[in-house]
């Protein structure tokens, strides 16, 4: 599989994952909202807030501006953890390679993460970011089935899940050969 490819839906389907959220967490403000704006304000206000509330127009501009393709807040959200587990397996590197060089060289622990972090972001900012190549890949991702969609759901999750596991598996073994307790 091109590693393309499998960043792309992998970041796909965590969009996908953070509107869901989204859409889940709004119906919730909207009663609450609802529930304020009929039992707690003046009738002239109640009346202008019902109709922009229920405003076709008015929902479409909300859902764009929050779950928009190409530059909506859950972009923005995933954009943050979706670097984050992609730098996550690059920190088991620099753990491994902090323990290793430490022994011979006195150099900081942040030298040698910022540099590998770096290089281990070009990949993903090379194979999703550049040029918006995402865009393309969300389009084509639309059409594919709900088998599809379960699946790469599922392999995001093992992505994230992998990226946490072996961030503390690289700590784990600065720790052991350091011989420190945890």
């Amino acid at each position: 599989m091109e590693i393309e490819y499998f960043l792309n839906a992998v970041y796909y389907s965590m969009n996908e994952r953070y509107i869901r959220q989204g859409r889940f967490l709004g119906r919730i403000v909207d009663i609450v909202v609802f529930f304020v704006i009929r039992y707690c304000t003046p009738t002239n206000l109640r009346n202008k807030w019902l109709t922009r509330l229920q405003d076709p127009n008015n929902q479409k501009i909300v859902d764009d501006v929050l779950y928009g393709s190409e530059s909506g807040l859950s972009l923005v959200y995933c954009d943050y953890y979706f670097a984050y587990f992609c730098a996550s397996y690059a920190m088991f590197l620099a753990w491994v390679l902090y323990s290793i060089i430490e022994r011979y060289v006195s150099i900081s622990f942040i030298a040698i993460a910022s540099t590998v972090l770096v290089l281990g972001y070009i990949p993903c900012h090379m194979t999703v970011y550049r040029k918006n190549k995402y865009i393309k890949y969300f389009k084509q991702f639309k059409k594919k089935d709900a088998s599809w969609h379960r699946k790469w759901r599922w392999v995001t999750i093992g992505f994230m899940l992998g990226g946490i596991f072996i961030s503390i598996l690289g700590f784990l073994y600065y720790a052991h050969n350091h011989r420190y307790k945890i």
